[in-house]
């Protein structure tokens, strides 16, 4: 870290694997040179925070639909990664969750909650991230205040 021009991997290595996936932030958490990783979260039916850009899943899975009408649990069972390559075929919409425990002092973290097709995001519930995520870093999400 400490580059002149911080490298920022928008929504994990996008060009490399299918954007906001597991596998995009894996990719990008493999160059030593990213020091920050941009993602974007909506919120399920079940007020879960899930790790997508658009408001529905048209553009970026299997199935049709606004985010907000699917649970975390069905958003996870989605096919996120043949649309990108047949290599990620099941790459599935990760949890905020999830990426947090990923990417837990490895790397900073921009994370914007996306407007939806009826007006703006609801502020998100509060979200404490998990203990294995809080131990490792001292970062603050830029979503919520939630303590290191």
């Amino acid at each position: 870290m400490g580059i002149a021009n911080p490298c920022c991997a928008h929504r994990g290595a996008s060009g490399l694997a299918p954007e906001n996936t597991m596998a995009a932030m894996k990719r990008a958490l493999a160059f030593p040179f990213v020091e920050w990783i941009e993602l974007d979260v909506q919120l399920s039916k079940d007020g879960v925070p899930v790790v997508i850009h658009d408001d529905t899943v048209d553009r970026t899975t299997d199935r049709k639909g606004r985010v907000a009408d699917f649970t975390a649990a069905e958003l996870q069972a989605m096919d996120a990664g043949s649309r990108f390559s047949p290599a990620f075929r099941g790459e599935p919409v990760p949890t905020l969750e999830q990426v947090l425990e990923l990417t837990a002092g490895e790397c900073r973290l921009d994370i914007g909650t996306e407007a939806y097709a009826g007006g703006p995001a609801p502020h998100p519930p509060p979200f404490r991230p998990p203990e294995s995520a809080r131990r490792k870093s001292s970062a603050r999400c830029s979503a919520c205040p939630c303590p290191p």
